[in-house]
């Protein structure tokens, strides 16, 4: 018998995994047939009722079979003398380009009278290339292979899971010394005298911080880092915070806080916790400790933190909407209303908490309560919409509750107001 050359293995290595691959992508290009088949004639069936409107929705998967045949329903239902047609063109995992290079194909076949687009999500850069040259098309080509788009996924998951064992690894006690004299103002503060740091005055630290307490500069960082997204830096900076002064808590709050945004809840509710021991009678650690409730849906647990820490003086705006939104999502729109009426009552001149106290009176059907309202808003908030120092939802949920209610004329006049 011929013994096998090592080109030979090779060869066979290479052809194994051609067929391995285009196994795979028949497999997946099967399911999205199928799936397009079903989109297809579900578009089909709609294109076949008559309609006096019809809308055509382009995107991804964050179109596919998500909310156009939602908004077809909601479109319908308010009955005004016409009736919609919604055709549903999303395409799961592709792209602005592939939308574009299929733009003119989708017009010419639906006809639409408004198309509405949600895309960009599977771009990955700021550029989008169209497919009007035959560079560009044969790009589009290859990037249209499902192996490909399942390589770039699986290469996306991985890296990020590296990314995740190394934020771990990083913030470890052992590693907090390495990690952070890789930045050269924080390198400053680890190897020096924080005295001395005061006369630096390194870029990220704007303000003057002689005549502030020593934690502050610590402090500073990790607000820095934290708002570009620097989690493991800002981590870092509220830890070395803490030793200097116990007694300030707020390292605390804003470690607590960071851990929430990464989704870290059993960290921050530990570093909320032990804040909240160190001071019981200081509120912003119940306000920070309600807030991760609230991240986790544990409604009950948030509203008793949020009362406590405002019966302690955290009693800002923002923390009262987070109390009736909690109240909301337990099921005691009444006591939302209670907290938000008596915001308003405050005079607190912000916008918000006149569109959740209307939508709380829509939740219970109250829409008189609710108009009225919404129409007190859209009058106090006028010149500031008319100078967009304001946006312009009040304006559209009152159209809104306007069309709810079929007083159309109403309606059109406030709709108007948007337009001009």
């Amino acid at each position: 018998m011929k013994e096998t050359t090592f080109k030979q293995k090779v060869g066979l290595i290479v052809f194994g995994l051609c067929v391995f691959f285009v196994l795979i992508e028949i497999v997946l290009r099967l399911g999205g047939f199928i799936a397009t088949v079903v989109q297809e004639h579900k578009n089909k069936a709609a294109l076949s009722k008559k309609s006096d409107y019809c809308i055509l929705c382009l995107g991804e998967s964050t179109t596919a079979g998500e909310w156009p045949p939602h908004l077809e329903g909601i479109l319908n239902s308010f009955n005004i003398g016409k009736t919609f047609t919604v055709i549903d063109k999303g395409r799961n995992g592709t792209n602005t380009a592939f939308v574009l290079a299929h733009l003119k194909e989708y017009l010419d076949k639906y006809n639409p009278d408004m198309v509405i687009t949600m895309i960009g999500i599977n771009d990955g850069i700021d550029t989008v290339k169209y497919a009007d040259h035959i560079l560009a098309k044969s790009i589009l080509f290859f990037q249209d292979f499902r192996v490909y788009k399942l390589i770039k996924l699986l290469y996306t998951h991985v890296t990020y899971k590296i990314a995740q064992l190394g934020t771990a690894y990083a913030s470890t006690d052992d590693n907090v010394e390495d990690f952070i004299a890789k930045d050269d103002t924080s390198s400053r503060i680890l190897n020096e005298d924080v005295e001395e740091f005061y006369n630096v005055k390194p870029r990220r630290v704007k303000e003057e911080v002689t005549k502030k307490p020593k934690v502050k500069p610590y402090s500073k960082l990790g607000h820095d880092y934290m708002q570009e997204g620097e989690y493991q830096k800002a981590e870092m900076m509220y830890k070395k915070a803490i030793p200097i002064n116990f007694e300030d808590l707020y390292p605390y709050f804003d470690l607590g806080r960071l851990y929430i945004i990464q989704g870290k809840y059993d960290q921050a509710e530990e570093i909320l916790k032990a804040a909240i021991e160190a001071d019981p009678n200081q509120g912003e650690g119940y306000i920070r400790l309600g807030e991760c409730y609230k991240a986790q849906e544990k409604y009950e647990e948030a509203c008793a933190m949020l009362e406590k820490g405002i019966q302690l003086g955290s009693d800002d705006t923002g923390n009262y909407m987070d109390l009736a939104v909690c109240n909301r999502k337990r099921g005691k729109v009444e006591e939302a209303i209670d907290i938000l009426v008596k915001l308003k009552e405050m005079n607190v001149h912000e916008e918000r908490v006149y569109l959740k106290l209307g939508w709380s009176y829509i939740e219970q059907q109250r829409y008189e309560e609710a108009e009225k309202i919404f129409e007190e808003a859209a009058v106090l908030f006028e010149d500031e919409i008319k100078r967009k120092q304001k946006s312009i939802y009040v304006y559209l949920d009152l159209g809104w509750l306007y069309l709810h209610e079929r007083k159309y004329k109403k309606a059109e006049e406030i709709l108007k107001l948007i337009k001009n």
